[in-house]
């Protein structure tokens, strides 16, 4: 992934050349962070990454909501049986697993 340049400028500078900053963005595919006495406060970025942005902020709420739907089930579920539960089933999926890789050696041989 490539990295966009960010330049920092005031926000005096800013409203001096918002023209030519609007400019730059379109012709550099850059960012800009302005500053109001030395402490950042917006920035100023192409219309693309504003949809980069909420095509992010999209996938990051769906995977929050499935999450939120699979744990539902267990809210009331003491973690540390949940935990014991979960333990068991990974032992008996391995436990099978290994059956099989013997039962496919057997019968290799």
């Amino acid at each position: 992934m490539n990295k966009v340049p960010v330049e920092t400028i005031s926000f005096d500078d800013a409203q001096q050349s918002f023209d030519t900053i609007l400019e730059e963005l379109r012709a550099q595919n850059k960012r800009i962070v302005v500053e109001r006495n030395g402490t950042p406060v917006a920035i100023i970025a192409p219309f693309e990454d504003l949809m980069r942005l909420r095509r992010s902020d999209e996938i990051r709420a769906s995977r929050a909501e499935l999450i939120e739907n699979f744990s539902r089930p267990f809210k009331n579920v003491d973690p540390d049986e949940l935990q014991r539960e979960i333990d068991r089933a990974v032992e008996e999926v391995r436990a099978e697993m290994r059956a099989e890789r013997e039962e496919a050696r057997r019968l290799a041989s």
